[in-house]
């Protein structure tokens, strides 16, 4: 049977009250627009529909950021009842620090004309996804198909979109081949035919390279509180970084991803097919970002002979040359994570917003194996370890 702490059994019940809550609003907006004629994704002659089954996703996780849930919509139809599974998807606060200071500051935000970038990813991160979600559906690009899109933040008290439920196969091997082709034919879609309002390309062949650097500088700006020899760590990646930007230019900009994962956004379906999910940070850049990210990740996840597999996989079927910008992308991706990661274990607000109140408690000694585990943040611990150890065996031979 399992167990309840206190604070686990407080989340247990903010959560179910949530998804009570959402039950009850979305059958009335459901309803609603019913009634207005505006339920198209739905036959016509639908005269009735009801709400059940509202289950967030992600366990007893805190309340924060973007939440997800699943539900069951019922309709009935020439007098029989009929069932569709979907997922609601909610835009909440955002959680990254530059983000939220752009959109505090006109003089950050004064930065899209020349940073896109910081711009479109700021404001409407839930018109974005649908509209991304929406294009790669009309070009065949394996998605859940999305359904509606409303920015009204009265209905559940922000922005949210509803798509399809894409139910998994039982099978919890990674396809690393499917994986890297899926990268390498998102890459090698043509953006105009997408019709994504909501992203803006780059303004030249080095300024997506640029605006990552700027990012950087920004947020290690926002987070003051490290580790002297772990500020210098970061200081002088940016440092390498800034002098080989004349070495990143890109040919040829792309959709990505922006946070390309193996089982954390892809689901592989029955018949082999790899369903891509959680296109928030989309946007148009260099496709070496989105293989050196995936590398970042994949490594840690899968280990270093499984993420030089998928580089060698996506090399592979590219058409194209990015090995001589791959490193500088590898230590983006690096440098971001640590950075979020290492804020955790030096801030205890910024442990409390991301762990939770026990991370909260237990802070300054979330570095202990002990506490680490038991809070979360043993993965913080790890993000900090695998940037110095990317920067030692990579940057200071």
């Amino acid at each position: 049977m399992k167990n309840f702490s206190p604070s686990n059994l407080t989340f247990e019940r903010r959560i179910r009250v949530r998804e009570v809550y959402i039950s009850k609003k979305l059958a009335e907006y459901f309803s609603a627009i019913l009634l207005s004629g505006k339920l198209d994704f739905l036959p016509n002659g639908v005269t009735f529909v009801s709400v059940s089954d509202v289950r967030k996703l992600g366990g007893s996780a805190r309340i924060i950021g973007n939440d997800v849930y699943s539900f069951l919509l019922t309709y009935r139809d020439k007098g029989y009842e009929q069932r569709i599974n979907l997922i609601l998807k909610t835009y909440g606060k955002s959680l990254d620090p530059v983000l939220k200071t752009c959109a505090n500051y006109e003089s950050f935000l004064r930065l899209s004309y020349t940073y896109p970038r910081l711009y479109c990813e700021n404001l409407e991160r839930c018109v974005k996804e649908f509209q991304v979600l929406r294009g790669l559906e009309r070009v065949g690009f394996p998605v859940p198909r999305a359904y509606l899109c409303e920015r009204d933040s009265n209905v559940l008290g922000y922005p949210f979109i509803i798509m399809q439920k894409v139910e998994p196969t039982q099978n919890s091997t990674v396809n690393i081949d499917c994986f890297a082709k899926n990268l390498v034919r998102l890459h090698s879609l043509d953006i105009t035919t997408l019709g994504i309002d909501a992203l803006k390309a780059p303004k030249d062949t080095y300024a997506f390279a640029r605006q990552c650097l700027l990012y950087f500088k920004i947020f290690l700006n926002l987070s003051p509180k490290h580790s002297k020899e772990l500020k210098k760590d970061f200081e002088f990646a940016i440092r390498w970084l800034e002098s080989n930007v004349s070495n990143t230019r890109c040919p040829n900009y792309c959709l990505l991803h922006g946070d390309y994962r193996a089982r954390n956004n892809t689901i592989l379906t029955k018949g082999s097919r790899m369903v891509v999910m959680d296109w928030e940070s989309a946007e148009i850049g260099d496709p070496a970002y989105d293989v050196g990210y995936a590398y970042t990740r994949m490594r840690s996840d899968l280990g270093e002979k499984t993420a030089n597999r998928f580089v060698q996989e996506y090399v592979r079927y590219f058409d194209g040359d990015l090995a001589q910008r791959l490193l500088f992308y590898k230590l983006v991706g690096y440098l971001r994570e640590a950075i979020i990661h290492s804020s955790v274990l030096s801030n205890p607000l910024r442990a409390y917003e991301i762990r939770g109140i026990t991370a909260f408690l237990s802070f300054p000694f979330l570095r202990l194996p002990f506490i680490a585990k038991r809070t979360g943040a043993d993965w913080d611990v790890k993000w900090v370890d695998y940037f110095k150890e990317f920067v030692g065996e990579n940057l200071r031979r």
